[in-house]
């Protein structure tokens, strides 16, 4: 039975740290291996170190201890595994997912890695069948991990989430150490249930915080899902209340509850560039919801849209907290078969689904991208929301311009300019375009609506250039200057985001097309936008 439950743990804890690691890193190749090289390294080590100590005190209650700690470590993960994340990710991609994985299961990992040689020493009665047992220990921990890999993966996660899983692998541990104790030791099977109290205590506790200035935050919504740990944070401070969806620690939109509007920039990126390149549009395909804003305000200018999301638990939340209008359709579906298997057409397509420090390549690769080419009707738009910095990303990002020019006739390529962590992009292509066109005077406004309340855009002061089709001026677009809450804290103070906070009581500044700024920069007839702050729109002819 010992054999067979770490083994599973082992097998357990190496699929959830993709889970757990994914949202910070990606669930790309380079998590995968750290991952595989952290459990070998870790799995070496306790081999080692136990077969160590059980020559030295051959003793099962120790190595039922180490068990129980193991367990412990578990339980508590999911409560400093953001900070060890956060701290992890200035090392870079490779490095920083080998660190965060190291600190995160190295130690459970290297507890049960001291089980086998323990267990072994304490079957060894008859030095005659030493082999026979080492082989039925060994056949029964790898049975162990088949089950507990093929059970995660088919029906736990789908199940219970990533973070319930995790601790439930935790209890199933510290339970068989208790088992164990129980019939052996009474005495400190109370010591150890009395122990288990406060740490059963702080399982079910709320968060809810305030900072030195009276900003007040807490959680008023958590559920586990398949893909991550959903919490929704209320901020509150100086008359100021913001609510803000995050999927284990990292950002994915936020509202003013005033008004309902967005406190990020990209948003209203997201809604007014793909208009302002194809005024006369009709219909859209909108691929990852997140908490709704972008669908909404696109709704609310006429549109017919339709949204893929492959989270029920994010279409929950949109619903029920950030007054998702129910009457848009929702499809809970990946986006890849979603893309594949329909026929319509659809004027403007824009894909805002990545989470993490890179991007899932399977929805921009070229394929991905062809599937998204034949559900755009003649003159549409596609528009991307690229996260992360080009620097730590490399020749990740620079790979999906050329793959877009091959999917789609307007060539994609980076403008080499960062702001924030909002990548900045530039379109140009040939041919003639249908719909409509950016005109030199053209203002792109941040507020959909005049009169309605919206958030302030904020950004690092900066600009990048663009031409226009048709016209050989260049011109820069102007991101205003960062607006902060009165109140510190509000929009997660150390918590990793995408996008910089903004104050949604003050009057918006609106993003525009400035007029010429250096005479004589000149560029083929042929050229056509675009510079965006975050998203990247490439036209279909």
């Amino acid at each position: 039975m010992t054999a067979c439950l770490t083994g599973a743990m082992v097998m357990v804890i190496e699929i959830l740290g993709a889970r757990i690691i994914g949202p910070f890193f990606g669930v790309s190749l380079y998590v995968w291996t750290a991952l595989i090289s952290v459990t070998l390294l870790a799995l070496a080590l306790g081999y080692a170190a136990g077969g160590w100590l059980a020559d030295r005190q051959p003793s099962a209650a120790l190595l039922y201890g180490l068990i129980g700690l193991a367990g412990c470590w578990l339980i508590l993960l999911p409560g400093f595994k953001a900070p060890v994340l956060e701290a992890a990710m200035p090392a870079g991609l490779r490095l920083g997912c080998f660190i965060a994985a190291s600190l995160l299961f190295g130690i459970p990992l290297f507890l049960l890695g001291c089980v086998s040689p323990f267990l072994l020493r304490l079957a060894a009665l008859d030095l005659t069948r030493i082999g026979r047992t080492a082989g039925l220990l060994y056949a029964v921990s790898t049975a162990g991990s088949f089950v507990g890999a093929a059970g995660t993966g088919f029906y736990l996660l789908g199940s219970f989430g990533v973070i319930a899983t995790l601790r439930l692998s935790g209890a199933a541990l510290v339970l068989l150490a208790c088992a164990y104790f129980i019939r052996a030791r009474p005495g400190r099977a109370l010591l150890l249930a009395a122990g288990l109290v406060p740490l059963a205590w702080t399982l079910h506790t709320t968060l809810e915080a305030s900072t030195a200035d009276g900003t007040r935050a807490r959680i008023v919504w958590a559920r586990d899902s398949f893909y991550g740990a959903l919490k929704i944070v209320e901020y509150q401070g100086n008359g100021i209340r913001t609510r803000e969806l995050t999927i284990d620690g990292l950002i994915q939109g936020g509202i003013d509850t005033q008004n309902g509007q967005s406190i990020y920039e990209y948003a209203y990126l997201l809604e007014r560039l793909p208009l302002a390149l194809r005024p006369d549009g009709r219909s859209a395909l909108m691929i990852g919801l997140g908490t709704g804003v972008a669908a909404r305000a696109l709704a609310a200018h006429g549109l017919e849209i339709e949204v893929v999301e492959i989270d029920p638990q994010v279409h929950a939340a949109a619903l029920r907290h950030f007054d998702f209008p129910p009457g848009i359709p929702v499809t809970i579906e990946d986006a890849r078969t979603f893309l594949a298997r329909g026929t319509k057409r659809y004027d403007y397509l824009l894909i805002d689904v990545f989470n993490g420090d890179t991007t899932p390549g399977y929805l921009l690769s070229r394929e991905a991208l062809r599937a998204a080419k034949a559900r755009l009707a003649p003159g549409g738009v596609l528009a991307l929301q690229p996260h992360g910095q080009r620097r730590s990303r490399g020749r990740h990002v620079a790979r999906r311009p050329r793959d877009s020019r091959r999917a789609v006739p307007h060539r994609a390529r980076p403008a080499c300019r960062r702001q924030g962590r909002c990548r900045l992009g530039q379109l140009r292509g040939s041919g003639q375009r249908r719909g409509g066109r950016l005109r030199p005077d053209a203002r792109l406004e941040a507020n959909p609506s005049p009169g309605r309340r919206s958030g302030n855009l904020a950004g690092r002061p900066g600009s990048c250039n663009t031409t226009h089709q048709g016209h050989a001026s260049d011109r820069r677009f102007q991101p205003p200057r960062p607006a902060r809450y009165p109140a510190q804290g509000i929009g997660a103070p150390g918590v990793a985001g995408n996008n910089p906070t903004v104050d949604p009581a003050r009057t918006p500044r609106q993003p525009r097309l400035a007029g010429p700024s250096r005479a004589g920069a000149a560029r083929a007839p042929g050229d056509r936008p675009v510079c965006t702050n975050g998203a990247i729109v490439a036209g279909h002819d």
